[in-house]
């Protein structure tokens, strides 16, 4: 029998705007089920493109992506080292680092 390489999905879902919120996005984790909710970024064309993007400068291998449907895509990583809560986040744009302190991506937020 052939070896079948282990990997991990990252499922990325678009969530409509509401009265109280702009359009967003939802990074799920399926493998530590843990999800981080993002700010549509419009310099990126896709949701997927922005969880890509997210997902690298966490530090997490990215090796594929597909789709889902109308709604969801997926992203496939052979990282298993670290979860979503492991990931420094900004408090104020979300960005992504494995660094502490201010946000170099937004310069006002600091990373949790």
């Amino acid at each position: 029998m052939e070896y079948t390489k282990n990997l991990r999905i990252f499922v990325v879902r678009y969530l409509a705007a509401t009265h109280h919120a702009p359009f967003r996005i939802k990074l799920i984790d399926t493998r530590f089920d843990k999800s981080i909710i993002l700010h549509r970024d419009y310099s990126k064309d896709t949701i997927l493109e922005q969880g890509i993007e997210w997902l690298t400068n966490a530090g997490i291998n990215v090796i594929g992506k597909g789709h889902l449907n109308s709604k969801e895509d997926v992203i496939i990583s052979d990282n298993f080292d670290l979860s979503l809560s492991d990931i420094a986040v900004c408090n104020y744009c979300k960005n992504a680092s494995k660094e502490t302190g201010f946000c170099e991506n937004c310069g006002i937020g600091t990373y949790d």
